[in-house]
């Protein structure tokens, strides 16, 4: 038995798609045990021993430049992490690193590299994050979701990889909206952030309620924070809609939708091309080096979505599309065609070749 960690951070976009290569693995090789470490994170590690794998956590601090004393915090949560890291990496034993990005990824492939274990980094998002920039420098290669991202680590040995996503299964659409309580013969858009919800969006639903055709329904997943508020909006409106904080069920929250409109996480992305849902993307306007924009533009791009930046919300717009069914079938037919990709077999098929 030769065992692999799996270096990744709480964040949807890193830990899913190290659960897809972990499935991935586990069906190719019987003789391939995988630990995943990240950070501590109840509902990553829950998602994680949910799929019969184990999670180890070490504690981290993300630099998210807040002055002097975010400084201080993010070098002693570091310092911390890579000892922690140094314990979990003896006791494992890795033959081969497989990094997903976050800070929390940082110590297992510094160590990897003292010990001349074989790292494999995966960047998910169109501009990579500061932790995968760094653990480049360590790594042995470099798989990119995107062919421009390959521009940030020149000398290094890169393949575009794609997107791995989590896995579903595809319901008829008919069957899906029954089982949210919604109408089968209703247009029917979902509306998300990440895990948590999306604050800015929500309020942007809630502001033109009123003004959505009849023939609309909703599938909104809220976070907690907004949750009663958009139930009782919708509830005002007249307006059929499953709202809930947050839900495991995407396949069924995927497959009931007609179009969607969303943040543009690279995971996101990724699962909304799978389901070939036209996208209207409105990106956080907080990204780290607003990568969240560069993701939605190539999306935009390649005629599968708009971009509606939050910060300058045309809502006109985004009731006249969604109005224009002509307009959204063919993005829809430009988002399935994005959406097959091979891209959790590619990526394993690169770490195999370090065993």
């Amino acid at each position: 038995m030769q065992n692999i960690i799996i270096a990744t951070s709480g964040a949807g976009g890193h830990l899913f798609c190290g659960i897809s290569i972990a499935e991935t693995l586990r069906e190719r090789s019987k003789d391939i045990k995988t630990f995943f470490v990240g950070s501590v994170n109840n509902l990553a590690k829950k998602n994680v021993v949910d799929k019969g794998f184990i999670y180890r956590s070490v504690f981290s601090a993300g630099f998210v430049n807040k002055g002097f004393f975010g400084l201080v915090k993010f070098v002693f949560g570091q310092a911390i992490s890579f000892l922690h890291s140094f314990v979990i990496f003896v006791l494992i034993r890795p033959r081969v690193i497989f990094s997903t990005g976050g800070f929390s990824s940082m110590g297992i492939v510094f160590w990897g590299k003292i010990f001349r274990v074989p790292c494999v980094v995966h960047e998910q998002n169109s501009v990579p994050g500061k932790a995968n920039r760094i653990a480049a420098k360590f790594s042995d290669l470099v798989l990119v979701s995107f062919k421009d991202t390959i521009k940030f680590f020149e000398g290094k040995k890169c393949v575009v990889s794609g997107m791995p996503t989590r896995r579903f299964v595809k319901i008829p659409p008919n069957e899906a909206k029954q089982r949210l309580s919604l109408a089968k013969d209703l247009f029917t858009v979902l509306v998300m952030g990440g895990s948590k919800g999306a604050h800015g969006i929500n309020k942007i639903i809630l502001s033109i309620l009123g003004k959505f055709p009849k023939n609309t329904q909703f599938i909104h997943l809220s976070g907690k924070e907004d949750e009663m508020k958009l139930i009782e909006g919708y509830s005002r409106a007249g307006i059929n809609a499953y709202v809930r904080d947050f839900t495991s069920e995407m396949d069924v929250v995927y497959s009931a939708a007609d179009a969607v409109i969303c943040r543009a996480g690279s995971g996101t992305l990724a699962e909304v091309a799978l389901f070939g849902l036209p996208a209207i993307l409105i990106p956080y306007p907080y990204s780290m080096d607003r990568h969240q924009y560069t993701n939605a533009e190539f999306i935009e791009a390649e005629g599968a979505g708009v971009v509606m930046p939050e910060e300058n919300m045309d809502e006109n717009k985004l009731l006249e599309l969604l109005n224009d069914k002509n307009k959204l079938e063919e993005m829809s037919l430009r988002s399935a065609k994005l959406g097959k990709n091979n891209a959790a077999e590619k990526i394993t098929n690169e770490i195999l070749k370090y065993f």
